[in-house]
Parts: C-alpha cells; structure tokens; sequence
C-alpha cells in the first residue's frame, strides 16, 4: 500500500502472510509508485473484472456433473 501525504513523505506498507515492513527510502518508493502505475495500465476496470470471473467459474463448471443432493 503506496501512502502519501501533503505534510509528510511517502511511504510503502507491504503486508505479508507473518510479518509487515514499512519502506521509507525515496528511490524504492518511486519503484513502487512506477509499479502501480503500470499495474494500472493493464488492470481491468471493475465490470470487465466481473465478466471475467463469471466467464471464467461458467468455463470451469460447463463440464461438471450435476451434484446430487439428498
């Protein structure tokens, strides 16, 4: 998570399964930022997100067997 302030510098907060770190320095904050922004550039908005995993769960599941309940 890419944090900015107008009063302070820019930070970085990564989250992992068993830890956390805070970055700080300028140069990996820039590296960051430019990631998102590319990230950005391929992400898919939210209703072509959707489509795509509905498309994606039918395609999964169009050979299944029907599950039998009883």
């Amino acid at each position: 998570m890419l944090y900015e302030f107008s009063d302070a510098p820019p930070y970085v907060h990564f989250e992992h399964y068993s830890s956390s770190a805070f970055v700080t320095d300028s140069n990996d904050v820039d590296a960051y930022r430019k990631a998102l922004d590319m990230i950005g550039e391929y992400a898919l908005n939210q209703s072509k997100s959707i489509d795509l995993i509905a498309q994606t769960i039918v395609e999964e599941h169009q050979n299944d067997e029907p599950e039998i309940l009883a």
